[in-house]
């Protein structure tokens, strides 16, 4: 087998000049290279800072933990000696019941001076509080009120001013309390309507009857109209001087299933008592000096209607005031305990205070009947 003849390599020398110039092109990449780094090092180091500053400002980046010292403390910490509880609360004394002896003025005497001045000279001298009806169930007001809604709603059935009526009964001696029914309101809401309960589809109130059958609609505690006229009346009552105040007529109508499907849904709503809290919360704001009594029903607590007496107890109030009459009379000792955090003053209505009651709330004694054959006979309170 013959081989290719291998041809010989031909070698080129550089001359000095070539050999100058490649020195030249790679010395100047190099210096080249330097520079553009040198640059881009100033560059980033200049705009490093700000740019890692906005960084962590915009919580992109978590800032750096600050410096852990390194020296140690000039003078060693010694373990405490005793150990120091947390304070404890004293404990809270249990409620006492507020001490009463109260009367309570008839609506009729409030139709003139006269007849005022007749009511509370039968006042007995051991009284401490009179009642005062300035407001009654169905929404009449016993006094010539400046609210002109109230006039509007022609909710005023008398024209003695309400200073002449505290004048008088502060006369006394006892303190003058203002009774105001809340909620049992039909005349106001009959001409302002949004103060009513309403139908959540038509928009039209409802009627605790048919209307051809007389029905009248009721003020609704989740209306704001509802408690700002309340409020006022309020407001008015501590104006003229009554240091307390009795809510009266605070609850829900008895709805139907039927009612409640048809309502706005809060008048179902299992926590819908708070709404009764926010109505005596806005007339203690509006009347902020006053105290403040809630009255409830004996009959109604024992009938399991106990919604109120709940909504009583989460309030911020002086007392409760249960009424009482014949036939719940019995069960005083139940009732006791329907407000664990307000012991209730009893009101006798129409029956004879027990002779161990040392709190209560009754009538004025009768008017002294001057053609009775046993003259001077009269209504004394049994206590």
């Amino acid at each position: 087998m013959r081989f290719k003849p291998k041809g010989h390599k031909i070698y080129h020398q550089k001359t000095r000049f070539e050999r100058l110039r490649a020195f030249v092109s790679n010395t100047g990449a190099v210096i080249l290279t330097l520079a553009i780094m040198g640059v881009l090092g100033f560059v980033g180091y200049s705009a490093g800072g700000p740019v890692l500053r906005f960084l962590q400002d915009s919580h992109v980046l978590s800032p750096p933990p600050p410096p852990v010292p390194t020296e140690a403390p000039t003078e060693p910490t010694e373990p405490p000696t005793e150990l120091t509880e947390a304070p404890t609360e004293p404990p809270t004394e249990p409620p006492t019941q507020p001490t009463i002896r109260g009367y309570a003025i008839p609506s009729d005497a409030m139709e003139s001076e006269e007849a005022l001045q007749e009511a509370v000279s039968r006042l007995p001298e051991d009284a401490t509080h009179v009642f005062v009806p300035l407001k009654s169930s169905g929404g009449v007001l016993h006094y010539a009120t400046a609210l002109p809604d109230a006039r509007r709603a022609n909710a005023v059935q008398a024209a003695l001013p309400l200073e002449t009526i505290y004048q008088i009964t502060a006369a006394t001696g006892a303190t003058p309390v203002a009774i105001l029914h809340t909620l049992d309101d039909s005349i106001y809401p009959h001409t302002f309507t949004e103060s009513a309960y309403r139908f959540t589809e038509s928009g039209e109130p409802w009627l605790d009857a048919p209307a051809e059958s007389g029905g009248k609609s009721r003020l609704s505690p989740f209306s704001t109209l509802t408690k700002d006229y309340l409020s006022d009346l309020a407001a008015e009552a501590a104006a003229a001087g009554f240091s307390a105040i009795q809510c009266e007529g605070l609850g829900f109508p008895p709805f139907s299933q039927d009612d409640l499907q048809a309502l706005p849904s809060e008048c179902s709503a299992g926590d819908r008592n708070k709404a009764l809290i926010d109505v005596v919360a806005a007339m203690q704001a509006a009347a902020p000096d006053a105290a403040f009594y809630v009255g409830l029903s004996g009959a109604a607590i024992l009938g399991n209607v106990r919604e109120i007496a709940r909504a009583a107890d989460a309030m911020e109030i002086d007392g409760v005031i249960i009424h009482v009459d014949a036939t719940s009379a019995a069960n005083t000792d139940i009732l006791k305990d329907a407000t664990p955090l307000h012991p209730p003053v009893f009101a006798w209505d129409g029956i004879p205070v027990p002779p161990s009651e040392r709190s209560y709330v009754r009538a004025l004694p009768a008017k002294i009947d001057l053609t009775d054959t046993d003259m001077g006979q009269t209504d004394v309170p049994n206590n």
